[in-house]
């Protein structure tokens, strides 16, 4: 799940950079170093990945909560009431997530360092922009 949220976000950050690149030429001709460049865009990461975690936590919160409360079924999985034995062990056929308080600083700290691991390299890539090639304009 991590690396599908790692490729989504790398793509949109590769995406604003190529859409952008003639802002960061021109930024670098002005004289912002490489530094300033990744500090801006692994900023925009951290900022998607607060967004991110505030909207992932508002949806799935209360459907995490009905589910450890209520219990999801899984009898049409098991083809069994009763549950299904592996092993000698008895399986229940409804399974029970668990859900706390210890959801949202783990949803965050996921969240942001998936954000911030995938800005890195299109961070690079702008940093590393020639403003004169970026700035040319072929008639």
């Amino acid at each position: 799940m991590l690396l599908v949220v790692l490729l989504g976000v790398a793509s949109a950050q590769l995406t604003a950079v190529l859409e952008r690149s003639k802002e960061f030429a021109v930024l670098a001709a002005l004289g912002m170093r490489a530094r300033g460049l990744v500090r801006i865009l692994v900023t925009e990461g951290v900022v998607l990945g607060l967004a991110g975690a505030a909207l992932g936590l508002l949806w799935s919160t209360p459907i995490l909560h009905q589910w450890a409360s209520e219990g999801i079924d899984l009898t049409a999985l098991i083809q069994s009431e009763d549950g299904m034995a592996f092993s000698g062990v008895l399986i229940d056929p409804t399974y029970y997530p668990s859900f706390g308080p210890w959801v949202v600083p783990m949803a965050l700290f996921m969240s942001l360092t998936a954000t911030i691991v995938a800005s890195l390299d299109p961070a690079w890539f702008a940093s590393r922009t020639d403003p004169a090639s970026a700035l040319r304009v072929d008639r």
